[in-house]
């Protein structure tokens, strides 16, 4: 039982911190700037040969946690807001979102037991990055020191960690014990979940009420933003969170989040003390989440330093030279990947294999992959909730010159990004936009939406306090756009319970080997390592007839296994064979057998040509059953 003390500090914590301050903007801002720098520090320290595992985490973040308490103790005398509304605008729907994801799991038609959760990855049969997670949640389950090729997103990591206590009590208390592959396999869909249910906290200065929407003009009155319009955006960005479940971007759901607050505390303004200055450095600690940030993350701390430094503000230095000490080995280290420098560790999202080869920029640019796409309707929503809030505030702000343009800043910043890098993808590659491109004005577009669509609606009728006729019907306009655009109805497909299959004892399915036995000893090296096709009679096992099946399984158990990036010869095999829609074992057969981790001995599934399971047997025993055919 000794994850149940950190699962109950993680909870604790967080809430005291809530009371004692009573501005959700400062718990966000403060959690967001310490989780960054904690867990680029971590990041650096694992590249330097120190060692992490779960437990010691688990220390980082009950510590990151009591010194902000005492810094909330400390700070008391800080403008609060309004208990009350911050409850029902942020903390209810966090919950309602929280409750609807655990229905989406219980409600499952087909009964799959306590925390299964391979065959609902497995269903997601595009979402290959799910398996750089789950390389990294096996470790955190099995107890392992953290190894990991390139980034893994120090920030991220500490919010899987608390994830991973949640589901080791729930598998103490609903299979006896703690089974590390339900464990695992649950930290990924977990950290998903939860940063669904985490997007309303984004959305914290809409909430206070010592905040107001303009400043006061002649003598007008500051308004409050009425609660739906401030759901209606969370409800947009949430769809766009659940969405990308479908590509398993766990990092891109994550950035979300951390884009929109820091697009509302800029757009709203705050009381908070130093919250645009912290944000803008947590955009910084947040390119070793995602890559495309290095470059704005590079420039903000440039732009902050000599801004601290003209405007004699000492304390905000110190907190770039800490941004700089905890981000600096994550953004040299990405900014030589990006220009194609070899390292002897590398960088990106953990995908490659060892020391990566070099990679130029224009690879990078033609990267293939599966991702949102901005389509009309979406871009034509944020351009207008936009250009409405740009008129209101240069109407009703007496202020003029770069001051008037502040609020705007971090969506300026990222839409010139979005700009710079297509148009260099253009010249390049002659070929865009291509997968970085639609990925990165995808987020930029939600991040547009949240933070200004609140403002938007409120600004067509200006004189008129709470929800009006108008507005309601705005409301509702959004949500048919959503559905007309078609991401609300996938996102609720990615989400749907029919995802969550049972395995059929009389026709188990291909991935029932690797599901959550409802046991409490599931060790991770007792799975299977990968999902080849080799039914009777087959000449040679390979990934046809459904060569994405095949590679996307073995992806799956690899990372599940630990070993993401280190078995690099048996998941291009299953490539080779899914893109060139041929075998390619004969070629491959000499890569196998080297076995250079020491694979050989782990199990394989074997897959009949109607994707049941044929069998298990060891990769060495398909070594020795199928042997190359002489060229």
């Amino acid at each position: 039982m000794i994850d149940v003390l950190p699962l109950i500090a993680f909870i604790a914590l967080p809430i005291a911190m809530f009371v004692v301050t009573r501005s959700l903007t400062w718990v966000a801002t403060r959690v967001a700037f310490a989780f960054g720098i904690a867990g680029n520090a971590v990041q650096s320290s694992i590249s330097l040969g120190m060692s992490w595992n779960m437990r010691g985490l688990q220390v980082v973040v009950i510590a990151i946690f009591v010194l902000l308490l005492a810094l909330a103790f400390v700070r008391r005398g800080s403008p609060r807001g309004g208990v009350r509304r911050q409850l029902y605008v942020i903390v209810l729907p966090m919950v309602a979102l929280g409750l609807f994801l655990i229905l989406m799991r219980v409600f499952a038609p087909s009964s799959p037991g306590p925390l299964t959760g391979v065959g609902y990855l497995i269903k997601h049969t595009i979402a290959e990055d799910n398996a750089k997670w789950l390389n990294l949640s096996s470790q955190l389950a099995a107890g392992q020191d953290l190894v990991f090729n390139g980034y893994a997103g120090g920030p991220l990591i500490l919010v899987m960690v608390m994830m991973a206590a949640l589901i080791s009590v729930l598998s103490m208390l609903l299979l006896g014990g703690v089974n590390e592959v339900a464990v695992a396999v649950n930290i990924v869909i977990g950290t998903q979940f939860f940063l669904i249910a985490l997007v309303p906290i984004a959305f914290a200065p809409f909430a206070e009420r010592v905040v107001p929407l303009w400043p006061r003009v002649r003598g007008a009155a500051a308004r409050v933003v009425p609660a739906p319009l401030v759901w209606v955006a969370m409800f947009v960005v949430g769809i766009a969170s659940s969405v990308v479940t479908s590509y398993g971007h766990l990092s891109f759901q994550f950035v979300l989040i951390v884009l929109v607050l820091w697009a509302t505390v800029f757009l709203l303004g705050t009381k908070v003390p130093h919250a645009r200055l912290l944000m803008t450095l947590v955009i910084a600690t947040t390119a070793s989440v995602w890559l495309p940030l290095n470059v704005v993350g590079i420039g903000l701390i440039a732009i902050c330093f000599f801004g601290t430094i003209i405007r004699s503000n000492w304390l905000g230095l110190a907190l770039v030279v800490l941004t700089v000490l905890a981000v600096w080995d994550a953004l040299i280290s990405s900014t030589l990947y990006l220009l194609g420098i070899d390292l002897h560790a590398g960088g990106g999202s953990g995908d490659g294999a060892g020391a990566p080869e070099p990679s130029a920029t224009s690879t990078l640019f033609q990267a293939a992959g599966g991702t949102e796409i901005v389509q009309p309707l979406l871009g034509g929503l944020a351009l207008a909730a936009l250009l409405f809030v740009v008129a209101w505030y240069t109407k009703s702000r007496p202020i003029r010159g770069w001051r008037a343009a502040m609020p705007f800043a971090p969506i300026a910043v990222m839409v010139c990004y979005v700009l710079a890098i297509t148009i260099g993808d253009a010249i390049i590659t002659g070929g865009a936009p291509h997968y970085g491109d639609h990925k990165l004005a995808f987020a930029v577009v939600i991040m547009i939406i949240g933070s200004t669509l609140p403002i938007a609606i409120l600004a067509l009728e200006p004189n008129a306090n709470g929800m009006t006729l108008l507005r309601w019907f705005a409301v509702g306009g959004v949500v048919l756009l959503l559905s007309l655009d078609t991401m609300l109805p996938r996102a609720i497909s990615a989400l749907s319970p029919a995802l969550w299959p049972a395995i059929d004892k009389s026709a188990p399915a291909f991935w029932s080997p690797a599901e959550v036995r409802n046991t409490p000893n599931q060790t991770i090296d007792s799975l299977p390592l990968a999902c080849v096709f080799a039914p009777t009679g087959a000449t040679a096992p390979g990934g046809l007839p459904d060569g994405q099946l095949a590679y996307s399984c073995t992806r799956l158990l690899i990372g599940l296994n630990g070993l993401e990036g280190r078995v690099g010869p048996l998941s291009e095999w299953l490539l080779n064979d899914w893109l060139g829609n041929t075998t390619s074992w004969s070629n491959r057969y000499e890569s196998l057998a080297e076995d250079k981790w020491g694979v050989a001995n782990r199990q394989v599934i074997l897959m009949n040509s109607d994707k049941s399971v044929a069998g298990l047997a060891s990769l060495q025993s398909l070594l020795d059953s199928y042997p190359p055919t002489p060229k």
